[in-house]
C-alpha cells in the first residue's frame, strides 16, 4: 500500500466516524457547512498538515440526483391555454363587462418578504405601478389606504387604470406609455403570485434581482409545509434569470428545486417577466407590496426591500440548501468550499480581503485610489491580506472560493456585497463598508445578524465637485444619521439636507475614493476586537 493511499484511507475513516456522530446534529441545528467545518477541523488534527484535500475526482461531476426541475414556460403564451386569455387593448377595454378591482391583506405567506396583499383584476407592465379599476364607490382606494397597499413603494404602488373608459385615439394612447389599440393584453386566470424587483427588467442587477426572486426563497424557507400550487408567477420589473450569470442561475435553480418539492410550482406553472407595451392582467393575485422606506431597526424587514436572509432562521435554511445544492449539482464548487474550510482551520491569523471593483459599471467603479495604503494598514492586523474582485461574469466556483476566503472584508458600497450570501463559514465574520458620506445602511441592517458590520464614512473623492458635496453632507452631521439612505431629513442638521437621495446614488456612492487611513484604522480596530471576541 502506498503512503498516499494510506493517508487517504486514514482520512476517510476519521471522516466517516465523525460524520456519523456530528453531522446529523450539524444538519439539524447548525447547518451543513458548520457540520462540514467541524468534520474537517477534526480531520486536520488526525492527518498530516496539508493545504488541499485528497480528492476523489470522480465526485467532481454533477450527480444524477441533482434533479433541477425542467421548466419551459417562462414568458411562453399558448393560444390553447385555458388559463390565459389573449387579446388586444382596444378589444379588451371595450368589452361589455364590469371590471372592478379589490384589495385586502393576505396571510398566505405569513408576512415573510411582505407585507402581502391580495388583489383581484389588476394589471402590470414594465413601468411603475400596479394598475387597478375603481368603482364609483371608491372602495379599492379606501381599502388600499386601510390595508397599507397605498404606501407601497412607487414601482408597485397601486394607481387607477389610466384608460378606464377606453382608448379614444392613437394620439391619446401614444401619450400613455406608447400603447396603441393592438397592444397585447394577457388576462391570467386562476391563482397568481407577483414579485417586484424595482426597475431592473432589462438589467440583471443582483441585489434587485433578489428583491423579487429572493422573496420567493424567503416564502419557501419560512414554511415546512406544502403550498397551494400556483397557476402563474409574475416577476414585475425583473430580468429573466437566464439573462444573468452564475449568481442568477444558482438562485433560480434552488428556487425550482424548493418550489417543486413544496408544490408551490409544478410543470404547468406559468412564469412571466413584464415587457414594454404589454399588459399582464391578473384576475386573482397576491403580491409583496413592500414599503418605500428603509427600516430603522434590525431583524426581519417589515419595511423596505425584502432582503432574503435578513431573518436568521431563513438564512440558516438558505445556508443548508445552498451547501446541499453545491454538493450534488456543483461538486467542484463544493470541493473548493471544503478546501477553504480546511485552510481556515489551519490559520491562526485572521484573513483580511480588500474588494477592488473592476470593469464597467453604470454607477461608477468606486475603486480605492490608494489601495496600497489600505493594504499596508491591513497588514498591521494580519499577515494574510489580499485584494479580491468578482464581476457579473465570475463563475460560481470562484465566487465560493473568494467569499469564503476571509474573516474581514473591506469593501466599497456596491452590489458585490450581495455575494456575502455565499459566505457560509460558521465563524463570525466582519465587513467594513467604506463610503464618502450619506451612508446607505441597508446592507448593514440586512447582514448584521451574522456579520460584524461597520460603515466607515467620511472618506474623500478624487473629484473636487463630488468632494464639495461630501463636505456639505458631513458638516455638522448628527449623532443619529439622517435616515438609512439619507432621504429622511427629519433629524438632519441644516447642512445635511443637501445630502439627498440623488446625491447618494448618483454622485457620492458612485465615486472612487481616497481612503482616509486614520478613519479606516479607527473602524478596523473596533472590528478586529469584535472578531477576536466572537472567534
Amino acid at each position: 500500500m502506498s503512503a498516499t493511499s494510506g493517508k487517504h484511507r486514514h482520512r476517510e475513516g476519521v471522516r466517516n466516524k465523525l460524520s456519523n456522530r456530528i453531522c446529523v446534529l450539524g444538519f439539524k441545528y447548525v447547518g451543513v457547512v458548520a457540520c462540514v467545518s467541524t468534520v474537517y477541523r477534526a480531520v486536520s488534527k488526525h492527518a498530516p498538515t496539508t493545504q488541499t484535500l485528497d480528492r476523489d475526482y470522480s465526485r467532481l461531476f454533477p450527480s444524477n440526483s441533482c434533479g433541477i426541475p425542467s421548466h419551459s414556460r417562462f414568458d411562453f403564451f399558448s393560444r390553447r391555454d385555458p388559463l390565459v386569455e389573449r387579446t388586444v387593448l382596444e378589444s379588451w377595454l371595450t368589452k361589455p363587462v364590469k371590471r372592478f378591482s379589490t384589495v385586502q391583506n393576505s396571510g398566505a405567506y405569513t408576512n415573510v418578504a411582505g407585507p402581502w396583499f391580495e388583489h383581484t383584476n389588476v394589471c402590470v407592465d414594465h413601468v411603475d405601478h400596479v394598475k387597478y379599476f375603481e368603482g364609483e364607490d371608491m372602495k379599492y382606494r379606501q381599502n388600499a389606504t386601510f390595508t397599507g397597499a397605498s404606501k407601497a413603494g412607487t414601482p408597485h404602488r397601486p394607481i387607477p387604470f389610466p384608460w378606464l373608459r377606453g382608448p379614444r385615439s392613437n394620439d391619446q394612447l401614444d401619450d400613455i406609455a406608447g400603447y396603441v389599440e393592438d397592444s397585447p393584453v394577457y388576462v391570467l386566470k386562476g391563482k397568481s403570485l407577483m414579485l417586484h424587483c424595482w426597475r431592473v427588467h432589462n438589467n440583471p442587477h443582483p441585489l434587485h434581482y433578489l428583491f423579487g426572486y429572493g422573496a420567493v426563497l424567503s416564502v419557501l424557507f419560512a414554511s415546512s409545509s406544502e403550498f397551494e400550487t400556483l397557476d402563474h408567477v409574475v416577476f414585475h420589473q425583473c430580468p429573466n434569470p437566464y439573462q444573468g450569470g452564475d449568481f442568477h442561475k444558482i438562485i433560480w435553480e434552488i428556487i425550482l428545486k424548493e418550489s417543486f418539492a413544496k408544490k408551490l410550482f409544478n410543470s404547468e406553472t406559468r412564469l412571466y417577466t413584464t415587457k414594454s407595451h404589454q399588459l399582464l392582467c391578473m384576475e386573482h393575485v397576491e403580491d409583496n407590496g413592500w414599503m418605500d422606506k428603509q427600516p430603522y431597526r434590525s431583524g426581519p424587514f417589515l419595511e423596505g426591500p425584502p432582503y432574503m436572509g435578513a431573518d436568521a432562521q431563513i438564512f440558516q435554511t438558505w445556508k443548508t440548501r445552498f451547501a446541499e445544492y453545491l454538493e450534488v449539482c456543483r461538486p467542484r464548487a463544493f470541493a473548493i468550499l471544503e478546501e477553504q474550510l480546511l485552510l481556515d482551520s489551519h490559520d491562526t491569523s485572521p484573513r483580511i480581503a480588500i474588494f477592488q471593483r473592476q470593469g464597467d459599471s453604470r454607477n461608477g467603479l468606486r475603486r480605492f485610489v490608494n489601495l496600497l495604503e489600505v493594504k499596508t494598514l491591513a497588514r498591521m492586523y494580519s499577515k494574510n491580506v489580499e485584494a479580491i474582485t468578482v464581476s457579473a461574469e465570475t463563475k460560481l466556483e470562484e465566487i465560493v472560493s473568494t467569499f469564503n476566503s476571509f474573516d474581514v472584508l473591506i469593501t466599497p458600497h456596491g452590489s458585490q456585497i450581495v455575494n456575502l450570501l455565499f459566505t457560509i463559514k460558521p465563524t463570525k465574520l466582519a465587513v467594513v463598508e467604506v463610503v464618502g458620506s450619506c451612508q446607505h445602511y441597508a446592507f448593514q441592517l440586512w447582514l448584521q445578524h451574522r456579520f460584524v458590520y461597520t460603515v466607515s464614512a467620511g472618506h474623500r473623492s478624487p473629484s473636487h465637485e463630488i468632494q464639495t458635496t461630501i463636505d456639505a453632507c458631513e458638516a455638522g452631521r448628527q449623532t443619529t444619521p439622517c435616515g438609512p439612505i439619507c432621504a429622511d431629513q427629519s433629524n438632519c442638521g441644516i447642512n445635511e439636507t443637501i445630502c439627498n437621495a440623488h446625491d447618494l446614488n448618483g454622485v457620492i456612492l458612485s465615486s472612487d475614493l481616497i481612503v482616509d487611513i486614520e478613519k479606516l484604522r479607527t473602524d478596523l480596530e473596533l472590528v478586529m476586537q469584535q472578531v477576536r471576541k466572537f472567534n
